[in-house]
């Protein structure tokens, strides 16, 4: 499955709730200038997860 989204200008994403990402391969975000995330009550978590705990 691909998904492409192209935006011409600033894309602001807002999320009330979990937001999670699994993948089997690569994450790749890139900017000319600056990406920010922000955890306001426990700050950012990155952290490796067991191949396990993908699902297929």
């Amino acid at each position: 499955m691909t998904r492409i989204r192209t935006v011409g200008g600033k894309m602001i994403e807002t999320t009330g709730g979990d937001y999670n990402i699994y993948t089997k391969e690569s994450i790749v975000y890139s900017a000319t200038t600056t990406i920010a995330e922000t955890g306001v009550e426990k700050g950012v978590l990155r952290s490796l997860l067991k191949k396990s705990n993908l699902k297929n």
